[in-house]
């Protein structure tokens, strides 16, 4: 299915800089292989020397400063040097890039690698090391992106594939990150137990200069808003000190996803202002969406279904949270949620011809619902027959006709039909409550005043 941006919603962020750091360094490390193949380790030796970080005697000072923005690109040749780094850069690196933005973190990345590389010509200077043998590594920048991520992202469970996360808070993992460079440091430099040539002081250097920036850059602010946002409470005084702070934080920062989920969310348990939990809900959505969170996502509208109607919330939003269930492989969900829309929403031209479209893809390639595809594909051509989706609708359609498809199911209903609709609710995930809830939001009928 051809991609579209969802109407009325925020387009996904991308990480663009962390994509192109880790295309530079993935391209520089297949010269050096080229380099290795036809010029040998004297060849390889050359470039380090060229342009590895160097300093001391006999080094002009141009090019140790050159060489400080030129060695972050280089790797040995042992493939575990460059794939450590761009596994850290690729569990850490995206969020820092989004709150900081395209040009500060480039630039954050770049001159924080500067800090590391200081700290590292300090301590060769008082330990007496051989200044001019090169070093070579984004360890140091890396670094600098994981002293961001510490200060503004502690409590954050880092990320891996797919829906994995690690289960540890970041302030634990990096600060035994750091301990262990730390003391791998001390040993290399004063004592006789060193036995590696890795440059830990320019990891701990890349760190201190990451977390620096982080705090003149907002980053204890990112923190304090964490603690609230996760921040547990045991009555009602305490839920009302919680909304006051809340709502400071959204009308400081509307697209603020998680304040705004966790504000809908006790406004829902408080049983006060059911029109406002939903409007919360929805930028918290659209926030989450904008920033390719999907599983916070449908953590969001399960909570929001938990206590509203499917009315409260615009088309456009159940249509990016349809995207977020296919794209995790919940499909029934995807279809169900599409089918409300053309039954809710049947004049929002939009949305309608997005939601038929996902439906006919989804059922054809995911679910084998032949019959349901072929009902939506030719709704979708018989009212928009200029659709960018047209002709490959019809394509579709052709493929279905010479196919045998079976009678429709008795659960399934014309689309525009809501017979049947009205008490589904879409599948939740493990560990939909906001951070700091001790109970899920409370089953009410949507619309119902709970304001005694």
């Amino acid at each position: 299915m051809e991609r579209r941006e969802i109407p009325g919603m925020p387009a996904p962020f991308v990480p663009w800089v962390t994509y192109g750091i880790v295309m530079a360094n993935g391209f520089a490390y297949a010269v050096m292989l080229m380099v290795l193949a036809t010029r040998g380790p004297a060849g390889v030796e050359r470039v380090y020397m060229a342009l590895g970080f160097r300093f001391g005697e006999g080094v002009p000072w141009y090019q140790t400063l050159l060489s400080a923005l030129t060695m972050m690109w280089l790797h040995d040749v042992s493939p575990l040097h460059v794939a450590g780094n761009m596994l850290m850069l690729y569990l850490c690196a995206p969020a820092v890039e989004q709150s900081l933005g395209y040009g500060r973190f480039l630039t954050v990345y770049v001159v924080g690698n500067i800090g590391a590389c200081l700290m590292h010509y300090g301590v060769a200077s008082l330990a007496g090391f051989d200044a001019t043998a090169p070093t070579v590594g984004s360890s140091g920048a890396v670094s600098v992106v994981l002293g961001i991520f510490a200060v503004r992202f502690y409590r954050t469970p880092l990320r891996l594939w797919g829906r994995h996360r690690v289960q540890f808070p970041t302030a634990i993992l990096l600060g035994f990150f750091i301990g262990r460079e730390v003391r791998s440091g001390l040993l290399n430099s004063f004592t006789s137990a060193g036995v590696d040539q890795v440059a830990h002081w320019a990891h701990v250097g890349g760190f201190l200069s990451g977390a620096l920036i982080s705090l003149f850059t907002g980053g204890l602010g990112q923190a304090k808003r964490s603690v609230v946002i996760e921040r547990k409470i045991h009555s009602q005084a305490e839920r009302h000190e919680l909304l006051e702070e809340l709502l400071d934080m959204v009308e400081q920062n509307p697209t603020d996803g998680e304040a705004n989920f966790r504000l809908a969310f006790e406004l829902d348990r408080a049983c006060k202002y059911p029109e406002k939990a939903a409007r919360h809900y929805d930028m918290a959505i659209r926030s989450l969406f904008g920033a390719c969170d999907r599983r916070r996502v449908v953590e969001a509208y399960v909570a929001f279904w938990k206590a509203h109607s499917f009315d409260e919330l615009p088309p456009s939003t159940h249509l990016a949270v349809a995207a977020c269930y296919e794209t995790m492989g919940q499909y029934d969900a995807a279809i169900m949620v599409c089918r409300q829309i053309l039954t809710h929403y049947p004049h929002a031209d939009a949305e309608v011809e997005s939601a038929l479209m996902k439906i006919g893809v989804t059922c054809l390639e995911h679910t084998g619902d032949h019959a349901m595809a072929k009902e939506a594909l030719e709704a979708l051509l018989a009212r928009f027959p200029g659709s960018p989706w047209a002709a490959q609708a019809k394509a579709l359609v052709g493929q279905l006709a010479g196919r045998s498809i079976a009678a429709r199911s008795s659960s399934h209903r014309p689309f525009g039909s809501d017979e049947g609709l009205a008490g589904i609710r879409p599948p939740g995930l493990p560990g939909v409550i906001p951070p700091g809830s001790d109970e899920g939001p409370r089953d009410r009928p949507a619309n119902t005043d709970c304001s005694g």
